[in-house]
């Protein structure tokens, strides 16, 4: 299971498929919303992590670390997304 790269699909990923059905300011919105709530999340989990790595070793942290990194990952993608789909670009 760890060597072996696999889709694993989640239900933002199923949500994405359905944007086509919004406006696309209302996909906009919905994308910012999400963003901000994102940021939000990561700073919260950035300070919790800070204080339980000062406790525990980095091995028990790879899981919430990778949840880190791979919503880091999707601000990214937002961002990205965001500046290929604006107009005045």
């Amino acid at each position: 299971m760890v060597a072996l790269p696999v889709r694993e699909p989640s239900t933002f990923m199923a949500a994405i498929n359905f944007l086509i059905h919004l406006a696309p300011s209302d996909a906009i919105a919905q994308l910012d919303h999400r963003a901000q709530r994102l940021e939000q999340e990561l700073g919260a989990t950035e300070i919790a992590m800070k204080h339980v790595a000062a406790h525990v070793a980095r091995l028990h942290l790879l899981e919430a670390e990778y949840q880190l990194w791979m919503r880091k990952a999707e601000l990214q993608w937002f961002a990205a997304c965001c500046r290929s789909c604006d107009p005045a670009s």
